[in-house]
């Protein structure tokens, strides 16, 4: 149903990036490797257990004429990836911010252990934020204003909501899953499903995404949570979402931001444009490489925390 209403995306080479984990290299597949510079999520990782290689049980210990696969396949000669104080693994070239993308670690001989999680810095910020009368009508004022030019300013409401701890690409050489409360230390089981959470209080969401050609970007939301995880988010009558593509300012009223809801590629897939401009892309773009085009997104509601989205992938081409 969505690839009729967008047939292009069947045709071009999508990109991608999601807090969604096992990914191959978890920091710079991130949606927080895409975020302005100036954009700061309020971030707080599980700690790690311990780092150290798994001990395995004695009964699984091979005898001297078997031959020990699992040792073969994690071995590697880059070096043990960085851990800071929580056991998270992080990395301090900060290179992911320039406009041309750093060499990946297979280029330069390293192996997989070496492109690190950078993101697993610990940020510290409340999230209890009141919605008074004053900030009701700032964040209600214009709602139905369309292409507007605006400056654009990061909001410090954002988190990163329901990461996992370690290092978590997939492999056989991943340190993933194993805080304190994990029942299974062993299981080393990868699967994440974080996401980037706002709300009306949040203000402005920023990314720069590169290398469009296409003029597509595309997200994915969920509506089912919400900052205290107790209930649904509620998006009342009056929800907007605002979506800015280089300061030029439209809105979303709650009718179509719904829609686009039960519109699903498959299951758990619905998808937001973000951006469908292939005409105007495929005439101004000089560069091979595409164009990095910023975009924002603000929610808006008198319901203020109580009204929010998270958002789990960006695809764009």
């Amino acid at each position: 149903q969505l690839f009729q209403a967008y047939p292009i995306i069947c045709h071009v080479a999508m990109h991608a990036a999601t807090e969604w984990t096992p990914r191959v290299n978890p920091y710079k597949s991130s949606l927080r490797s895409l975020l302005r510079p100036d954009m700061v999520l309020n971030e707080t990782w599980p700690n790690n257990a311990y780092t150290a290689p798994d001990v395995l049980p004695y009964k699984w210990k091979l005898r001297d004429d078997e031959i020990d696969v699992h040792a073969i396949a994690i071995a590697t000669y880059a070096p043990e990836p960085k851990t800071n104080d929580y056991g998270n693994f992080y990395d301090d070239d900060y290179s992911w911010y320039e406009e041309d993308e750093p060499d990946s670690g297979e280029e330069n001989g390293e192996g997989a252990r070496n492109l690190l999680n950078e993101g697993s810095k610990k940020h510290s910020a409340s999230n209890e934020r009141v919605l008074s009368e004053s900030s009701k009508a700032r964040y209600l004022k214009s709602a139905t204003r369309k292409n507007k030019k605006s400056e654009i300013t990061a909001g410090d409401g954002w988190i990163l909501y329901n990461p996992i701890a370690g290092f978590c690409d997939g492999s056989s050489q991943s340190f993933c899953n194993r805080d304190a409360s994990n029942k299974c230390l062993l299981a080393g089981h990868n699967e994440g499903r974080a996401g980037i959470l706002g709300d009306a209080l949040s203000g402005w969401l920023i990314l720069r995404v590169p290398k469009i050609k296409e003029g597509i970007i595309l997200a994915r939301f969920e509506t089912s949570v919400a900052p205290d995880r107790q209930r649904a988010s509620i998006l009342s009558d009056d929800f907007v979402l605002d979506i800015a593509i280089n300061n030029d300012i439209s809105t979303m009223s709650r009718k179509e931001f719904l829609d686009y809801e039960k519109g699903k590629v498959a299951n758990n897939l619905p998808l937001w444009p973000l951006l469908l401009n292939q005409d105007r892309f495929k005439e101004e773009s000089s560069d091979d490489e595409g164009e990095t085009v910023e975009v924002a997104i603000r929610i808006r509601s008198v319901e203020g925390q109580a009204a929010s989205i998270l958002l789990t992938h960006i695809y764009y081409a």
